[in-house]
């Protein structure tokens, strides 16, 4: 499994062209969550983990310029979205979580 962030078709090929290689099949799991609920994710982990560093704006907005879409075409066998579910270690972080966490 390959767990990290791979904004397009190019950064995301060679895991696939390697997986073809070695006769592996690859699939895409695709995260469905919006721009702003990413965001309000980061905030929150923010706030909840002290050993979390913050991920810079220009960080984000440069891998949001980046991102395509994955699809079937990149020689994926299957492009399965998974829809995002919090889970909260107590009720405090779930109040937390549900306030407006962004300025913006």
């Amino acid at each position: 499994m390959v767990d990290n962030t791979n904004p397009d078709a190019d950064s995301r090929s060679r895991y696939v062209n390697l997986a073809i290689k070695y006769k592996v099949p690859v699939r895409c799991f695709l995260m469905s969550t919006t721009y702003k609920h990413a965001r309000h994710n980061e905030k929150f982990r923010q706030l909840t983990n002290k050993d979390h560093k913050p991920i810079p704006e220009m960080v984000v907005n440069s891998y949001k310029s980046k991102y395509t879409e994955p699809s079937l075409s990149e020689d994926f066998t299957e492009v399965v979205r998974v829809n995002f579910v919090p889970d909260f270690a107590s009720e405090t972080q779930k109040k937390t979580y549900m306030l407006h966490l962004l300025e913006k």
